[in-house]
């Protein structure tokens, strides 16, 4: 039990840190899309490939917070990894709803939309075929925030049973026995 106290305290102590990445770059992802500004949507699309690098560090972290003597199984490692990534995801989750309820009102869809109107006029001028129709689009304006943050949410969490598996490993302490 003191173990499983040990290792939720250090997991929402990061994954409070590893969330707040996680709207830092989902903030740039907004701003590249609300401003069509390239080196932001760059910074955005490198800080998303970006992001497990945190979440590495931090499990690094803990397991040098542990006593030399105490052993982390993989196990226990998971578990610490995985109650991160979750605690990460539901403060991303709390700040996306923020967003799409208080601030957007939709603008970032339609902002979706004219950009996807765009490039398939430019198809079309082409003689390319469209491969998204535009009245395909009209359908993703309509659901509130919440039915949004729900699957942003159930798409991080995906994500963080996925990458708890390498994330455990820099976490997992393994002990040294002088066997004969």
């Amino acid at each position: 039990m003191q173990n499983y106290r040990l290792i939720s305290g250090y997991a929402m102590e990061y994954g409070t840190f590893l969330g707040v990445c996680w709207i830092a770059v989902f903030a740039l992802y907004v701003l590249g899309l609300r401003t069509l500004c390239m080196p932001a949507m760059l910074l955005a699309f490198l800080a998303f490939l970006a992001l497990p690098l945190p979440a590495f560090a931090l499990a690094r972290r803990f397991r040098g917070k542990l006593p030399e003597e105490q052993p982390l199984g993989y196990g226990s490692a998971y578990v610490f990894a995985l109650m991160m990534l979750v605690d990460a995801s539901l403060l991303t989750a709390a700040a996306e709803f923020c967003y799409f309820e208080f601030i957007d009102k939709g603008a970032l869809v339609q902002q979706l939309s004219s950009l996807v109107t765009n490039f398939t006029k430019a198809y079309g001028e082409q003689s390319l075929p469209p491969t998204i129709q535009g009245d395909s689009l009209d359908l993703l304006a309509q659901p509130p925030p919440l039915d949004i943050t729900v699957a942003l949410l159930n798409q991080n969490i995906f994500t963080a049973f996925i990458l708890a598996i390498p994330t455990a490993v820099f976490a997992w302490k393994r002990t040294l026995t002088n066997q004969p």
